[in-house]
């Protein structure tokens, strides 16, 4: 089981979120989407696992997560069980999909999945191409996930498209995400939904020093 230290997404699933499935935490810039990500993956370490941080963006933040950890009462030194990864194109991205059993993961973090798709195949007439190879990057990564036991947590953005609010790449990733995390809010309000083929959850949340916390009920 891995851990997000949210307990309205944990326990969504009895107590945590199951190995060897693919989770997609998606939201407009700011959500909260990779703090989100930092969280799971120090919670991970913290239970004895290990992370792997693959960030596509080039804003990880270690002093971030060293926050969360202590923040949360827990020993630094567990941070040594993360490793990061900075990926900077496309290939590096689908060339950096783990072997299953490499290195006894527990949780692969991917932060930002579509981030540097978008920046290479921006043009219309390689829209195509750039679905063809997001296709096969997201079925390798849904075969490592359930062949090894290993939890995959993307994160991924959200758009305006004709006055719609959608997930980027979003009808790829979902048919191989197992669980969907929305993160947004309107009115400086911050909600949550998070829900998989079986059960669901919507609450407003909060971002402090140690990481998200549920602020409600409902």
């Amino acid at each position: 089981m891995i851990h997000t230290g949210v307990e309205r997404i944990d326990g969504l699933f009895g107590a945590g979120i199951p190995d060897g499935i693919l989770v997609d935490v998606f939201g407009p810039s700011g959500a909260g989407k990779t703090q989100l990500a930092l969280q799971a993956a120090a919670h991970t370490v913290s239970a004895g696992g290990r992370a792997l941080f693959q960030d596509t963006t080039g804003e990880f933040r270690p002093e971030r997560m060293l926050e969360m950890v202590r923040e949360n009462g827990l020993d630094p030194a567990v941070l040594d069980r993360v490793s990061v990864s900075r990926l900077t194109n496309v290939a590096e991205q689908t060339g950096s999909v783990p072997r299953a059993g490499a290195g006894g993961l527990s949780i692969v973090v991917i932060d930002n999945v579509s981030d540097l798709f978008s920046f290479e195949y921006y043009k219309e007439d390689q829209f195509v191409e750039r679905s063809r190879i997001f296709l096969r990057y997201m079925r390798a990564l849904s075969e490592f996930s359930v062949g090894s036991g290993t939890t995959v947590l993307l994160t991924n953005v959200v758009r305006n498209v004709n006055g719609r609010q959608v997930e980027h790449l979003g009808r790829a990733v979902d048919l191989f995400a197992h669980v969907k995390v929305r993160l947004g809010g309107e009115g400086g309000r911050r909600r949550c939904a998070c829900y998989s083929a079986f059960a669901g959850a919507s609450f407003g949340f909060e971002i402090g020093p140690s990481g998200i916390r549920s602020a409600d009920a409902d």
